[in-house]
């Protein structure tokens, strides 16, 4: 599992002809020309090792030997290899050094270069060289002479093998290893290849017993790649910390089972409060990261449309992670625990995406009024535009969908807005034409104008003034944080 495939490099074939290309170099102006003079390039190149590998040697890398066979008066000058992208034909210098008819380079000059054109997934990659060859003539008028020859080099970047996916096995899932139980509880990640973005994260409620009481909970992560093998009852693919069976260190590097000799699961106590447990592993670097969380009521929206200076409260009432609110939103914006700073603040982590990464903004969805949902144990976010709002009830027979009643929002004011008679009592807003969401009275009152609730909201009466044409503006925000001004004409 963490046995690491390391560069190797090895020189695959050699082409046999050289092209004679002919530098000139600077002649002193009170001689004439030389003619350019060709020779047969009679040298050879050869592999010097048939297999290099950059863990098993030191940091310089021999690549191949050379002999040349030189007309008189020529010798040898240098040597300079350059590795071609084969879809861009773009040239890269690789450094190297000539000595004693071996050519060298070394680990990170030909790291940076392979994994700048094919990435670092540990796969072998066939890469075109091109080894010239510079000699220099004494004489009065001397040039410089090149031969040209191509190599390749199989090169395989330095990385462990990481999976497309991860999984937590065991208290939050009971250790189950069935097929469904092993793969019950998957890591979120980005989408992009896990070779540039090889981190995987993952946010659970702390484990409880029959009776809801918290319990210890010792968990271990499972590769995608192992999972037939997991489930066949071979538990030593499990992958753990580098410490101890049990250890409750929230940081650390990580290490399988089988190399590890036994088991070494993580541990998080009970004792510990935590609600719930955000946990991120790097499988580039083999380390991780245990974040013990209790959420917090409230949660916050802030973007291009308030010119980042006004934090939108979004609440979650069940301290589960989930949240919502409903705002304006025009342009960029982002996400962040506190309403007065930006500590901890979450960006775009792909569509419908968000976590602590220092990323982008997310996208701007359109101006518009949206429903927010967020949910942190999953790190989602998702919009859902409110195209209307209805004043609906026994005063047009509680049509949600019309149309006459639909309010209209007042952007600079921050309230949707109609002006309509109310003749009776027993009214409600509806969004979107449709009673899945609707606002009325908080706790059964049919008076809580300053309290409005879409969870079974009270329908309301009209003010003690009575009958007739009211100016309506609804203030929606979050629950609890919901009201409606009524103001007699």
């Amino acid at each position: 599992m963490f046995k690491k495939f390391l560069y190797g490099c090895a020189i695959a074939a050699l082409t046999t002809a050289c092209s004679e290309d002919f530098d000139d170099w600077a002649s002193p102006q009170s001689n004439p020309q030389e003619e350019m003079q060709t020779f047969a390039y009679a040298g050879d190149i050869e592999m010097a090792n048939d297999n290099i590998v950059i863990a098993d040697a030191a940091d310089v890398i021999p690549l191949f030997t050379y002999s040349l066979d030189l007309p008189t008066g020529y010798e040898f000058d240098s040597i300079s290899v350059d590795v071609v992208d084969g879809e861009s034909t773009t040239q890269y210098a690789l450094p190297v050094t000539s000595e004693n008819g071996t050519v060298s380079t070394t680990k990170d000059e030909l790291a940076a270069i392979v994994e700048g054109i094919y990435g670092k997934r540990p796969v072998a990659r066939e890469v075109i060289g091109v080894a010239t060859v510079y000699v220099y003539s004494s004489a009065a008028h001397t040039k410089r002479m090149r031969a040209v020859q191509d190599i390749t080099f199989t090169v395989t970047p330095e990385a462990p093998v990481i999976s497309e996916a991860y999984y937590i096995i065991g208290t939050p899932q009971g250790w189950n290893n069935s097929a469904e139980g092993a793969i019950a509880m998957r890591l979120g990640h980005s989408g992009s290849d896990v070779y540039e973005d090889p981190v995987f994260t993952l946010t659970f409620a702390a484990p409880v017993d029959a009776e809801g009481n918290r319990v210890d909970n010792w968990f271990s992560l499972l590769a995608g790649n192992d999972v037939e093998a997991f489930v066949a009852g071979d538990w030593d693919v499990l992958i753990g910390n580098t410490e101890k069976n049990g250890s409750e260190a929230l940081s650390g590097k990580l290490q399988s089972r089988k190399d590890f000799g036994g088991d070494n699961n993580f541990l998080t106590s009970a004792s510990d409060g935590a609600l719930y447990y955000t946990v991120s592993f790097n499988m580039m670097d083999l380390t991780y990261t245990i974040t013990p969380i209790s959420f917090a009521d409230y949660f916050y929206e802030i973007g291009n449309e308030s010119g980042r200076s006004t934090s939108h409260a979004l609440y979650g009432p069940d301290n589960n992670g989930s949240y919502q609110g409903y705002y304006y939103l025009n342009g960029e914006f982002k996400f962040k625990p506190h309403e007065g700073d930006w500590d901890g603040d979450y960006e775009y982590d792909g569509e419908g995406r968000i976590a602590d990464n220092g990323g982008s903004n997310c996208p701007d969805p359109g101006a518009g009024f949206y429903q927010i949902d967020v949910n942190l144990a999953e790190g989602t976010y998702a919009l859902t535009k409110v195209e209307s709002i209805t004043v609906v009830g026994n005063f047009n027979g509680w049509n949600q969908a019309d149309q006459t009643t639909h309010m209209t929002y007042n952007v600079e004011g921050g309230y949707w807005e109609a002006t309509l008679n109310l003749d009776s009592d027993g009214f409600k807003f509806a969004m979107n034409d449709d009673w899945s969401v609707s606002w009325g009275g908080a706790n059964g009152d049919a008076a809580a104008y300053d309290n409005l609730s879409q969870n079974g909201g009270k329908d309301l009466n009209i003010p003690a003034e009575g009958a007739g044409t009211y100016n309506i503006k609804l203030y929606l925000a979050y629950e609890g944080g919901n009201k409606v001004v009524l103001t007699k004409q």
